[in-house]
């Protein structure tokens, strides 16, 4: 349950890192406040990926982060697209 709810965060991770200075700018609050979420199709894409090569780094949601760009090749289309996508 733990790997599931990290990998969970992972969504959270990658709409902060590519919109953080949007989200200051714009509603004047923390980047990493959790206004931010994934929606669930982006969860259910990384998370099997995240768990399979990332546990070591869970629950550090940043680690993961970069975990997964360093196994990009490895990861499932889904996945990498959820990285393109928010610009990882």
């Amino acid at each position: 349950m733990k790997v599931r709810s990290c990998a969970a965060a992972l969504a959270v991770t990658l709409l902060m890192g590519s919109m953080a200075s949007a989200v200051e700018t714009r509603h004047n609050a923390p980047a990493d406040s959790g206004a931010l979420k994934g929606s669930p199709q982006e969860e259910t894409a990384c998370s099997p990926d995240a768990a399979r090569f990332c546990s070591d780094a869970m629950p550090d949601n940043f680690a993961v982060l970069a975990c997964l760009r360093e196994h990009r090749e490895k990861l499932k289309k889904a996945c990498k697209q959820v990285l393109e996508d928010h610009g990882q």
